[in-house]
């Protein structure tokens, strides 16, 4: 029954974090994204990530860094932190530094500065 409460406390905190407000949000920024000045695009386009990309990536991260380890310690009996460490390897060892979320969403944090240059070069080519 604990595990329960836990795993829909977990939910609920993360659902408003990684998928409310960044569905609201016009870039799909976490509040920690629109402190730090980031935002997320498109990784082939550069573009505004789309709505089902942060949905796909709401949903990896809850799985993958949240329920994948309390399950695990259900299990075992013993807290796996190797889905964190599989995520910091990824984001050590990738080209765009992106991590189990992004590369399944097909996304990428940039800086704000970045994504203005970036839309202005588009424009330009576009015309």
């Amino acid at each position: 029954m604990f595990i329960l409460t836990l795993l829909l406390a977990i939910t609920l905190a993360t659902s408003i974090i990684y998928l409310i407000i960044p569905l609201c949000r016009k870039n799909g920024e976490t509040p920690a994204q629109i402190i730090n000045n980031l935002c997320i695009v498109d990784n082939k386009s550069m573009v505004d990530i789309k709505k089902r990309q942060i949905v796909i990536r709401y949903l990896v991260i809850l799985l993958f860094n949240y329920f994948f380890p309390i399950l695990m310690y259900v299990k075992f009996s013993y807290f796996s932190t190797i889905t964190i460490i599989i995520s910091v390897i990824m984001i050590c060892v990738t080209k765009n530094n992106i991590g189990p979320h992004d590369y399944l969403s097909q996304s990428v944090v940039i800086l704000k500065r970045k994504n203005d240059v970036l839309e202005m070069l588009n424009s330009l080519k576009q015309n």
